[in-house]
């Protein structure tokens, strides 16, 4: 069976193509058309593993060995056809989605992770699934594909808003595939992590932490305008920060994190509080990759990524009781310097480095990939302060 998605957010696109074969393979390619990226993971029945544009394909293990499990299970309909896999039915409560009832149905196959979906309560048919407690794709129109009736179109809610949709593209059963496309296309000798964490530490340099910073900046955006800005930065273990820019029309931003919650307040005096972006910002501010003890985090080689016709060590970064608190950082294969980091949705590149007087390397040039925006840094000043008070990373009061 051949299933080809369309995912829509902000008006950017990715492509999902499903592949699956009876009892319990799968193949996934994900095509993301604005990133210039490509990631496959696949289930051939024992391993899991993942690959993004042609690099080292990788085992993997844990949530996301699950996760391909349980995604092999369900497009083969082993929760219709029992021989296929060991998959247990049960009924939740029901359920009123976006002012409809809808009977809860969960999966949960044998090692893998579950899939509730849920049914129309009124004609039976497929009315879409609750990926969790607040996310739910649900299905808005049904089409007829190769003699089923399919649900064609979602819309992803996020507590009731709808955030992206989803089309179904193309639905083939008549699909010929050999088994050896479920099977990862060959793994590298090393696939450890510890190695090029020595070599990424020795390359920046020495650090500390606490650290106080402050210095100049020049912002361009995509329409070519340009403004000066100047900013501070303290940073303190294992997750606060905060971090103030005021730029030459006045407009100032500040955010950061005291160790339970995070803050922003945006050139426009709007304040944001508690979003998992400020947590992130805190665990890399702090480079929490090389400290994963003292941040509570785990370290793990993910497969590499080919962008912009160059194959770059993929590191992931993930908070030990919070997946959702989570960071990849790409390493240059020559310099071993991070070449970008994927925050949630967010892609933010750099291109520069500049020395600061310990040796410490720092990042001079940024693109922020979602904003469109061009930030080239400079450095006046770095102080390591013996103590700070609590309070500094507090979310400071509005303005009367």
């Amino acid at each position: 069976m051949r299933i080809v998605y369309r995912f829509t957010s902000s008006g950017r696109t990715t492509e999902t193509t499903i592949i699956s074969k009876v009892p319990t393979k799968v193949l996934i390619r994900n095509v993301f058309l604005w990133r210039d990226v490509i990631k496959f993971s696949g289930f051939d029945g024992a391993t899991a593993w993942h690959s993004s544009n042609f690099g080292d394909a990788m085992p993997v293990d844990g949530e996301m060995r699950e996760a391909l499990v349980g995604e092999a299970a369900h497009y083969n309909l082993a929760q219709l056809f029992p021989g296929r896999a060991v998959v247990t039915l049960s009924r939740l409560g029901d359920s009123i989605v976006d002012g409809k009832p809808y009977y809860v149905i969960r999966e949960l196959p044998q090692g893998g992770a579950p899939t509730t979906v849920l049914i129309d309560e009124a004609t039976f048919e497929d009315g879409g699934i609750r990926l969790s407690a607040s996310r739910v794709w649900l299905c808005t129109h049904q089409k007829v594909f190769s003699g089923a009736t399919l649900c064609d179109h979602f819309n992803v809610l996020v507590n009731g808003r709808v955030v992206s949709t989803v089309d179904l593209v193309t639905f083939d059963t008549d699909v010929a595939v050999d088994d050896i496309q479920f099977s990862p296309p060959g793994m590298p000798a090393d696939t450890s992590v510890s190695w090029l964490l020595d070599r990424y530490a020795k390359a920046l340099g020495p650090r500390t932490s606490p650290y106080a910073m402050k210095g100049n900046a020049v912002l361009t955006d995509l329409s070519g305008g340009r403004l000066s800005a100047s900013w501070n930065l303290t940073v303190a273990p294992r997750d606060r920060f905060v971090y103030t820019m005021t730029r030459s029309d006045g407009g100032t931003y500040v955010a950061g994190y005291n160790g339970r919650v995070g803050f922003s307040r945006g050139f426009n005096g709007e304040l944001l509080q508690g979003t998992a972006y400020h947590r992130i910002s805190g665990l890399v501010y702090n480079r929490c990759e090389l400290s994963p003890e003292i941040c509570d985090v785990t370290v793990t080689r993910l497969p590499n990524l080919r962008l912009r016709g160059v194959t770059y060590f993929n590191i992931g970064v993930k908070a030990w009781r919070d997946p959702v608190i989570s960071y990849e950082m790409l390493l240059d294969p020559q310099t071993f310097l991070p070449y970008a980091y994927k925050i949630l949705d967010d892609v933010l590149y750099v291109s520069d480095y500049l020395p600061l007087p310990n040796g410490t390397l720092y990042a001079s040039h940024w693109q922020y990939d979602t904003e469109g925006l061009d930030m080239a840094v400079q450095v006046q000043s770095v102080t390591m302060p013996s103590t700070l008070d609590d309070k500094t990373f507090d979310a400071p009061p509005r303005k009367p």
